[in-house]
């Protein structure tokens, strides 16, 4: 099944979530497997916050892509309490913290993200 989901794009795992044939927290699961599996090849996520997202599937807003996982690159999605270091290297040695959630990721997290 994981294989079958990742290659729906974000409308595709939207529409399995609204109409149930997936829950946000198999959806999840699935990607954090997928994750787990490939990521030690591409080393791109640096930071897993996992039992957050774990937490958060009950409590999703209902945007269009309610449940749908998504990970944040610190480039211009900060958020707030989290590691902002931009790909910069000093910034990352300086231990940079975002203060505050970007505009963007308000507007993921709105859609459901």
């Amino acid at each position: 099944m994981d294989a079958e989901l990742a290659r729906l794009d974000a409308v595709g795992l939207a529409e399995a979530i609204r109409t149930g044939q997936l829950s946000p927290a198999e959806a999840l699961e699935s990607s954090i497997r997928r994750m787990e599996a490939i990521d030690g090849d591409i080393n791109a996520v640096i930071h897993r916050h996992l039992d957050e997202a774990r937490a958060s599937t009950d409590s999703l807003p209902d945007g269009p892509f309610r449940g749908v996982p998504m990970l944040m690159k610190d480039l211009w999605a900060c958020e707030a309490g989290r590691p902002h270091h931009q790909g910069v290297q000093a910034l990352k040695d300086h231990g940079a913290v975002a203060d505050r959630d970007s505009h963007l990721v308000e507007a993921y997290r709105d859609a459901g993200f």
